[in-house]
C-alpha cells in the first residue's frame, strides 16, 4: 500500500517498546489499535507529536472508537 521507494519500520510494541530514536527516524508515524489499547496509543501520540511527526491512525479504536475517544490530534 505504500510505495515501496519509502523506508519502513516496523516496532511490534507487543515485542519491543517504542523508543525515542524510531519516533525521530520517521516522517509519520502509522499506529493501529484496539480499545484496550487506547492508553498505549495515546502515549504513542503523544510522543510522537512531540517530536512533530504527522499520525495516521487506523484499527478498530480509531475507526469504531473515534468520536467516543475524541482523537483530535491524529492528522
Amino acid at each position: 500500500m505504500l510505495p515501496p521507494e519509502w523506508e519502513k519500520k516496523l516496532v511490534d510494541m507487543n515485542a519491543e517498546p517504542l523508543n525515542n530514536k524510531d519516533i525521530e527516524w520517521a516522517d509519520y508515524v502509522f499506529i493501529s489499535a484496539m480499545v484496550v489499547q487506547q492508553k498505549s496509543a495515546r502515549e504513542v501520540i503523544n510522543r510522537s507529536k512531540k517530536f512533530g511527526r504527522k499520525i495516521v491512525a487506523g484499527g478498530p479504536l480509531f475507526t469504531a472508537g473515534y468520536e467516543h475517544f475524541g482523537f483530535d490530534d491524529i492528522d
